[in-house]
Formats: structure tokens, sequence, C-alpha cells
């Protein structure tokens, strides 16, 4: 058949199947607009305010009941036994309700409110610090009010993700709730946690006996390091940090103690009466070790510790050794002869040079953290330029080296990132003095 004919033939076929679809009976059911018509409508609203209502004193209800328990677990056993005595019947039915409220609930709206009452009233809490919300988490998982999850989440707590079950009938609105209510709580424990670990360590570096050079060069003694986190561009995932204890004897470095997400591995290390030799510090892999029997489990965990331990020493070492490169920059550019202060360069507009630095941590367009910015900024005749940037800051002040530009109103003449880095120092400059003449008065 030629391909005109097969066209032709399937057009014919497709004008009769339209054919047989008209002369086909459809049984449609009927839509009414009663409901949605004026009256229905007002009875319709009225019934939907009464359900949210009563909604409302559901959820109420459920932080009540929640409150309660855990009243009664606060107390010793007598008296819980006594109180179960003269109104655990009551309780018990309380529970009950609670449980046929979140499991069989036929109602939308009731079941949605006990779920909400549940998750926040369980992340509306005073957590000591991070280990307390993850116990707390463990705790819904147990209960079937969290679920874990490796792909799609609701929740991310710390490394760890969750769904909220479909069972909940949340929606938007309730999922954006709980996790405000979760995201105060990470707050709340984040910043325990980092006030923690501050005392701790502290009582860390009271330990210290030698420096790092000292330690370097094979001196006994106890140093204490700070292990900053890193991420591990392969997997995106951080290495976690905290700060280290470690004792020398000249030849063998032994880890006591740790503050901080290396804690536990450090406390395994100590354990296993793990110890790195000195010399590998200068290699830049770990070192390849091997035990009689490397077929044991144990004896993996042991080769596992030694290249952690590695890995925790050299961050720690290079880090410090950066730190001390940045303070001895900072020294040299501070201390830079006939520099003129930065309220007269900021606030009066002089001509000259002067030491800037911004305060806190300077976070980037690409989303970078920039710590220990500071650098000479130069003024001469309405230009603005770079008089000299320490060796850390040279990729970010790229765009800017080697050039002069027209200052213009607040430094608009200036391009970024200079522009926007002297202006916030402009802010801080000016709340200082503003802070300054307040105290004296």
């Amino acid at each position: 058949m030629s391909r005109n004919n097969k066209v032709s033939k399937g057009l014919e076929d497709l004008s009769e199947l339209r054919k047989e679809l008209a002369t086909l009976p459809l049984d449609l059911p009927e839509l009414s607009l009663e409901k949605i018509e004026t009256g229905g409508l007002e009875a319709l609203n009225e019934r939907a305010r009464e359900i949210d209502e009563k909604a409302k004193q559901v959820e109420s209800w459920v932080g009540k009941v929640l409150t309660y328990q855990e009243k009664i677990d606060a107390l010793p056993r007598t008296q819980r036994e006594l109180l179960a005595d003269t109104s655990g019947t009551d309780f018990k039915e309380a529970e009950e309700r609670l449980d046929r409220f979140l499991r069989e609930e036929p109602i939308k709206q009731f079941r949605r409110a006990a779920w909400l009452g549940v998750l926040e009233h369980e992340f509306h809490r005073e957590p000591d610090g991070v280990n307390a919300v993850r116990g707390l988490c463990e705790k819904l998982v147990k209960q079937n009010i969290l679920v874990p999850s490796n792909g799609n989440y609701h929740l991310k707590v710390f490394e760890m993700a969750f769904c909220i079950p479909a069972e909940s009938f949340f929606e938007e609105d309730e999922i954006g709730r709980v996790r405000m209510a979760l995201g105060k709580l990470l707050k709340t424990a984040s910043r325990k946690e980092q006030s923690l670990w501050q005392q701790n360590s502290k009582t860390l570096e009271e330990q210290t006996t030698i420096t790092v050079v000292d330690f370097l060069r094979g001196n006994a003694g106890q140093i204490c390091l700070r292990v900053p986190a890193e991420k591990n561009i392969k997997t995106d995932k951080w290495r976690p940090g905290g700060t280290l204890l470690v004792k020398s004897d000249g030849s063998r470095i032994f880890p006591l103690l740790a503050v901080g997400r290396i804690e536990g591995v450090v406390e395994r290390m100590k354990r296993d009466k793990i110890f790195l030799l000195l010399k590998f510090l200068c290699d830049q892999r770990p070192p390849v070790l091997f035990f009689e029997n490397m077929t044991e489990d144990k004896e993996r965990e042991k080769v596992d510790e030694i290249r952690i331990l590695y890995y925790l020493l050299r961050r720690a070492i290079s880090a410090e050794q950066m730190k001390e490169m940045i303070d001895a920059a900072r020294k040299e550019l501070s201390e830079k002869p006939d520099l003129i202060s930065s309220q007269e360069f900021f606030e009066e507009g002089k001509d000259g040079i002067c030491f800037a630095e911004y305060e806190g941590a300077w976070k980037s367009l690409d989303g970078s953290t920039i710590t220990h910015l500071f650098f000479l900024p130069k003024r001469e005749k309405g230009l603005i330029g770079l008089c000299e940037i320490p060796k850390h800051l040279s990729g970010f002040f790229d765009k800017c080296k080697d050039r002069e530009f027209e200052e213009g109103q607040r430094f608009e003449g200036v391009a970024q990132p200079l522009q926007a880095v002297l202006r916030a120092i402009f802010g801080q400059v000016v709340k200082a003095s503003a802070i300054a003449a307040n105290g004296k008065q």
C-alpha cells in the first residue's frame, strides 16, 4: 500500500471512531449546586467554624495531656504509684483518647490538630544540647510520630531527615508550623551546645604545657588543639570538628580528651589505646598500617582510628599555623607607620591609609564565609584603592587589586566586593563612635 493510501485509510478510521463516540450513551452523575449557593454556603461556613473551634480545643487539650504525663513521669516511684491509685483511670482514658485522635479520628481537622499538638509540644522545649534533640527525635520515631527518610523529607535535624506520616493529614500550613517550632528548638540546642563546648574547651586549654612548635619538634607534654570542621568535597558532607587534647612523649601522640562532635571517636581511641607516631605528621598522606590479624573487625577499627587521629591532628595543626600567619599579618599591617584612624578615614573622609577590619564573619554572594577580613585601604584626592592586603585575602579582593576608584557617595564608585566591605566597616565604625559618645555622657 502506498504512503498516500495509508494516510487516507487512517483518516477514514479516525472519522468512524469519532462517529461511534458521538453515539455512545454516557451516564454522567448530576452535580447539585445546593451546597455552595447562598443558603447552603452559610450553613457550610457555620459548620466549618464549629469544627475549626473544636480543633483548637483538641490541640490545646493534647498539650495539657502531654504536660501532665511528663509531670507524672518526673515524680518518684512512690508518688507515681499513689497518683495511679487515685486518678490512674482518668489519665489512662485520656491517653487512649489521644491515641484515637492520632490514629483513628475520622474528622481530618481533629486528627491534624492532635498531631500538631504533639509535635509543637515536643519541639517547644529547652534542650540541654544537641544530644537531647537527637534523643527526642529517636523517641518520636519509636512512637511513629516521625519516620526516618533517606530521600525527600519534611524535617531536617542536623544530619538526620524525617517525614511526617501521611495519616496526620498534614498539608503545607501544618508542616510550616512544625518547621518553625523545630527551628527554634535547634537554635536553642546549638546555642547551649556552643556555650558548653566553650566552657569545656577552656578547661582543656588550661591543661596545655607545650606550644605547637615544641610539640612538632618532639618535646614531651600536653597540647590542646582546635580541630576545624571540614567539608568533604567528594560527598559534600562535613567532617566534624572540636577541641582535642593530646599527650606526646616525644615520639608517640596519645589522644586524651575531646570536646565537640569528635568527642565520641576520641573516647574510642582512648579505650583502644590508640597512638600515632609523631614522624607521620610530616607525611601528606596517613600511614599505611597492617596488623597480624587484619581480617578481624577489631583490628580494622584500630587502623581506621589511627588514620582518623592523623587527619584530626593535621587539620588542627594546619589551622593553628594559619592562625599564626594571620595574627602576624594583622600585627604587621596594624602597626604600619603614619596610619590614620578608622574614624578619620570613614567618618571624616580624610586622605591617607588606615587599618580596617570587619568585625565578624563575612558572607560572600557565593555562599562562602570569609573570616579575619582586614586590610589597608587608601584615599587620595577622591580616589579609593587598596594599599595592602594579607595573603589569605588575595583571591577575595582579586578584582580590586592594583586599581583606584572614584569614591562617590558612600563608596558607590568602588568595585565589588571592596565597596560592600567598606560600607559595612563604615557602619561598624559609626556605631562604635555612637556607643563611645553615649558612654561619656
